[in-house]
């Protein structure tokens, strides 16, 4: 996925010469495209560099097609957002990667969960209904950016892929190490939108015996369940696929992806999955992911993939 600015910070009075980026980031209000609006003129800033943002166009798209985003007001201020290449969070040593981490700006991710986590009581016994999306993960060892061999030691999470779809407005402009990765980008720039992968693409990555998971996502198109339709039975999740590939889908189990609400109510959603893509006859899919591999993008957050 491009870098393509769709976040900004909503916070009036804030000039980057006289504040920091972490007053903006934790005082000011996420702000998606779509959600701009003409009274917050000259009160939107650029989250990574503090700069003042504006919506362009101010309404719609450009005639061309081309579709909207966050323009900066100044163009001499380096900016990860507007920079071709994919550049990293920086740091020099352990104790300020570990403030990134416990400021929220970094996650690193050392596996997704394999199976459903069992819910577990609190004090009085009860058991909380809410899903757990993250648990803690060995330390790894991490590069140090611009120090050739350096390394930290630093602390990981395994993550739910469901876990990164709640928030996503905060995670979209977060950094994160996900697994074969060695360098923090921002998950903006992980992304890979299966609708741009051509039928050669595919057949490419099929055939690599040495690929490697990436985190995917794709708008659902249809949901088709095999018949009789028992928890055993095929769930075929189809996603808006490139126009040379004939279809492109989730497979897995009906009872498994009921337990996710995945079904057919999702159709117009966006589906995340981490994995690996496999050839399916002349088509292509993710085989059977685990429990963390995949989760559902609240339609609210539609406008941050579209």
């Amino acid at each position: 996925m491009s870098n393509q600015q769709k976040i900004a910070k909503l916070l009036d009075g804030f000039d980057i010469s006289l504040s920091n980026l972490e007053y903006l980031n934790t005082s000011g209000t996420t702000v998606m495209l779509n959600e701009a609006t003409h009274n917050m003129k000259d009160k939107l800033f650029c989250p990574k560099c503090g700069v003042a943002v504006f919506r362009n166009p101010s309404e719609g798209i450009f005639s061309n097609g081309r579709k909207a985003s966050f323009s900066h007001k100044q163009s001499g201020i380096p900016c990860i957002w507007r920079s071709k290449n994919k550049i990293g969070l920086h740091f020099e040593n352990e104790s300020e990667a570990l403030h990134l981490i416990e400021s929220d700006q970094l996650a690193i991710v050392s596996g997704f969960m394999q199976q459903q986590p069992e819910p577990t009581p609190n004090e009085s016994g009860v058991y909380d209904q809410t899903p757990v999306e993250s648990a803690d993960g060995d330390n790894i060892d991490v590069p140090i950016p611009r120090h050739d061999g350096a390394t930290v030691s630093l602390p990981s999470r395994i993550m739910s892929v469901n876990g990164i779809c709640r928030n996503f407005h905060k995670n979209y402009e977060k950094f994160f190490i996900l697994p074969n990765q060695e360098s923090s980008q921002l998950l903006s720039s992980i992304l890979v939108n299966v609708e741009k992968l051509t039928y050669e693409q595919l057949t490419a990555l099929s055939l690599d015996g040495d690929q490697k998971e990436f985190l995917y996502y794709g708008l659902i198109t249809k949901v088709e369940d095999f018949p009789p339709k028992g928890d055993n039975n095929v769930r075929l999740v189809h996603l808006k696929q490139h126009s040379s590939v004939p279809d492109f889908c989730l497979r897995g189990y009906i009872g498994d992806l009921n337990k996710h609400g995945l079904t057919a109510n999702n159709v117009g959603q966006y589906l995340l999955v981490w994995g690996k893509i496999s050839p399916r006859g002349f088509s292509y899919c993710f085989y059977h992911p685990n429990w963390g591999e995949y989760g559902i993008l609240p339609s609210k957050y539609n406008a941050l993939l579209d």
